[in-house]
């Protein structure tokens, strides 16, 4: 897990940037800055994505449960990111 560690502060770190992008969408922010802030964060899972591959790709003197923690450490945010937005648009969809 050592030689993970930098790669797993980025992921986290991507995690909270679309979270906090996902509830500033659907908080009704500033269009032009979410847009900035989605495309930022955008670019940012694609690099990780990339270097996740390169990784699971490289490390073959790994067995594959660990060659594939940083491809599952990059799919994480993604999930928790799309469960908050559900989360909030059920919220926003039930009748006061």
């Amino acid at each position: 897990m050592q030689e993970h560690k930098g790669f797993l502060l980025l992921c986290l770190l991507f995690g909270l940037g679309l979270c906090a992008a996902t509830y500033q969408e659907q908080g009704g922010g500033s269009m032009v800055g979410a847009l900035m802030l989605v495309l930022l964060i955008g670019l940012m899972g694609l690099a990780l994505l990339l270097v996740a591959l390169i990784r699971v790709l490289k490390r073959a003197d790994l067995p594959w449960p660990q060659r594939l923690v940083p491809l599952a450490s990059w799919a994480v945010p993604l999930l928790v990111s799309y469960s908050l937005s559900s989360y909030l648009t059920r919220l926003d969809r039930v009748p006061n």
